[in-house]
C-alpha cells in the first residue's frame, strides 16, 4: 500500500513520534520484503499452479489456516462444514 500511495506506513497511522514512525516503517519494509521474496519463490508448471501456490503462500504468511469441505457433507446433502487442517 505504501508503494501504491507513495507514503510511509507510519503516515497512514498518523504516527507523529519520529522514532516510533521509523521503527514501524522499517518493520513494514522488512516484512514486505520477506513476503515478496517468499511469493516470488513459488514455482509451478502452469500459471494456474503458480497462482494457487502463491495463494497458499500468502495464506501461510498471513496465518490463515488451510481448510477443506467435508465430502460427506456434500454427498449426504446436509450443510457443508469447513474443517481446518
Amino acid at each position: 500500500m505504501a508503494k501504491a500511495y507513495s507514503q510511509r506506513p507510519s503516515s497512514f497511522l498518523d504516527i507523529t513520534d519520529s522514532y516510533l514512525a521509523f521503527c514501524l516503517d522499517e518493520a513494514a519494509f522488512a516484512w514486505g520484503s520477506y513476503a515478496d521474496s517468499e511469493l516470488d519463490s513459488v514455482e509451478g508448471e502452469t500459471g494456474e499452479d503458480i497462482r494457487r501456490g502463491r495463494e497458499r503462500m500468502f495464506n501461510k504468511l498471513m496465518d490463515i489456516p488451510l481448510s477443506y469441505v467435508d465430502p460427506a457433507a456434500i454427498l449426504g446433502g446436509s450443510q457443508c462444514y469447513t474443517k481446518k487442517i
